[in-house]
């Protein structure tokens, strides 16, 4: 490298010593970040792309010279963040075979030999949480309570630090950031040891050329990382319900055995999708066979990526991860902070007004307080894609539904939380303005509290007989009163809390909603903020009135207003049956 870096060094003399050294390999070659003079010609600003250019072909072909009629090679492996089909070797690939992230992820493990070389597994990590509580910690005497301070430790990386899955190993740790992460907490006291807000992953690169992307392609990728967010809750959301993990929560002390099982645990299913077509696009994009010529290396930096480019140079640097054969994911908390960062900076960067809101919040309604459009949006999710939801499906899970429904709001500027505490109890979900709220003019200061119910039925019943008329209105008189149940519920233990919460806000909605099968009745009320004259803040009702529902009940679902009470029903609709 010295040798291309030196501009005194004629192309003579270079190509000697490219000779010279391709004689001296060994047998064995072994080469990390094999990618690196790449990146590092195409992250400095100050190289044109003619010179950026010649570092490539010339690296290319220094590459091709290792690799191809060299008689002193018997066999390499080679390591770095991009496919080296897209480093324009060009006949130097007829030896090459190359695994990615989810190579013999349908097969066999004997399809990709590499599949365990990378990444810590969960009993790595647990091996290492041990050793630094035991030995490493600087303050490991003081410890009251050394196993549950393990267990906390555990959670807090599997939280943020995990989700990564090579061929058939899942559940795989970034290496790096999980040993940065106990190095920077050697010196800190228990209380002050946080995965949270940690980035240890996204320091170790810049971002620059895949912030270059085409202004007609924006649109394109803000779908497609809306679709990845969304995934990303709620697989998140059904591992923390479930299997292996959720079993940490309940445990003081950790055993191995649930340790092992985390890499077996079953991935949850998806019942609620927006947009099918996206997920099989960034299957096709991070996955596909086909390679689009946009991510050689070679033209990085020299033009704007289309949307598919920067996604798969996403998936390649490791910020996506393969979750099963025709879907791909954000492996974990770190990533998402980051992804969301660099959509903020890429829509800033062409200068893109960010009131545009997308299709998918619009349908929803959260940002403009519509709640009958989020009721139909709601209906028609579940209608049309929402699987697997049956008599015996738990009120958890319909939480964790819900939930990565409304989770396209962080696009715009909100935060959604599921279970969040308060002062008596836990609330199902809430949405309230986020930090990014300003950079979205049309996302309005609103705080949402949903409380969420289920009505059981008879599991022996078949659905035929479910859906006849007769006991589908018995369903809606049961469901009605759950729901003003959970009405109820958030005024007596939440509506306080929520209050001071949503103190900077200027409407606060507390709605209830009682689910049933497919179907649901959601019932809702309004207050809006007004400051007295001694500078505390009172909430005041907001009735609903007859005119916010004109034309809103449609074949599929009625709206009503009851006592200034928004009342949306999925059961039965309009005193017919749907």
């Amino acid at each position: 490298m010295n040798a291309l870096h030196r501009p005194n060094i004629d192309d003579p003399t270079r190509g000697e010593i490219h000779r010279i050294y391709a004689d001296f390999l060994c047998d064995i070659l072994k080469h990390n970040e094999y990618d690196t003079p790449f990146m590092n010609a195409l992250h400095r600003p100050n190289i044109d792309d003619s010179i950026r250019g010649e570092i490539h072909r010339v690296y290319a072909d220094f590459l091709c010279n290792i690799l191809k009629g060299n008689d002193y090679l018997h066999k390499g492996v080679m390591v770095g963040v991009f496919d080296m089909r897209n480093v324009g070797l060009g006949s130097g690939l007829n030896l090459v075979e190359t695994y990615l992230a989810h190579s013999g992820i349908e097969r066999s493990d004997e399809a990709n030999p590499f599949q365990r070389a990378f990444g810590f597994t969960a009993p790595d990590v647990w091996g290492l949480v041990c050793t630094f509580v035991e030995s490493l910690w600087d303050h490991r005497h003081n410890c009251t309570n050394p196993e549950q301070f393990k267990r906390d430790l555990l959670v807090k990386c599997i939280r943020r630090f995990d989700g990564y899955r090579i061929g058939q190993v899942r559940c795989v740790f970034n290496t790096y950031v999980v040993v940065r992460f106990f190095e920077a907490s050697r010196q800190a006291q228990q209380d002050d040891i946080t995965a949270s807000g940690r980035s240890f992953w996204v320091q170790t690169g810049s971002m620059r050329a895949i912030e270059s992307i085409q202004v007609e392609s924006l649109e394109l990728f803000q779908r497609l990382l809306r679709c990845l967010m969304t995934v990303y809750h709620y697989r998140r959301a059904g591992q923390s319900d479930t299997g292996a993990i959720a079993d940490l929560d309940n445990v003081d002390r950790v055993r191995d055995d649930m340790v092992e099982r985390m890499g077996s645990q079953d991935q949850p299913a998806y019942p609620i999708d927006y947009d099918e077509g996206a997920h099989r696009m960034l299957a096709s994009i991070c996955m596909g066979q086909g390679l689009d010529s946009t991510t050689d290396l070679v033209g990085l930096g020299t033009r704007p990526l289309s949307a598919a480019a920067a996604i798969r140079l996403l998936y390649q640097a490791g910020y996506l991860t393969p979750i099963s054969a025709d879907r791909v994911g954000i492996p974990n908390e770190e990533v998402r902070d980051a992804l969301e960062d660099y959509c903020a900076k890429v829509v800033a960067k062409h200068k893109r007004n960010p009131a545009d809101v997308d299709a998918v919040n619009e349908s929803i309604g959260i940002y403009n307080g519509k709640l009958v459009q989020l009721a139909g949006s709601l209906n028609t999710c579940m209608m049309t894609t929402v699987t697997g939801l049956s008599t015996k499906t738990l009120e958890k899970e319909y939480h964790t539904m819900f939930s990565a429904f409304v989770y396209p709001a962080r696009m715009i500027g909100y935060e959604v939380s599921s279970q969040a505490s308060m002062e008596n109890g836990t609330s199902d979900v809430t949405v309230c303005p986020g930090v990014r709220i300003t950079e979205h003019p049309s996302s309005k200061p609103y705080y949402y509290v949903f409380e969420l119910k289920r009505v059981a039925d008879d599991p022996d019943m078949t659905y035929e007989l479910q859906m006849r008329p007769a006991h589908r209105q018995r369903v809606e008189r049961g469901i009605r009163g759950r729901a003003f149940r959970g009405l109820t519920q958030i005024k007596e233990r939440y509506q306080q809390a929520a209050a001071v919460r949503a103190r900077h806000c200027t409407v606060l909605y507390t709605v209830g909603i009682a689910f049933w099968l497919h179907r649901f009745f959601l019932v809702a009320k309004k207050y809006r903020r007004r400051e007295r004259s001694d500078g505390l803040v009172d909430w005041v009702d907001v009735p609903y009135k007859t005119a916010d529902v004109v034309g809103a009940s449609t074949s599929d679902k009625s709206a009503s207003v009851e006592n200034g009470i928004l009342v949306v029903s999925t059961v039965c609709s309009n005193g017919t049956l749907n």
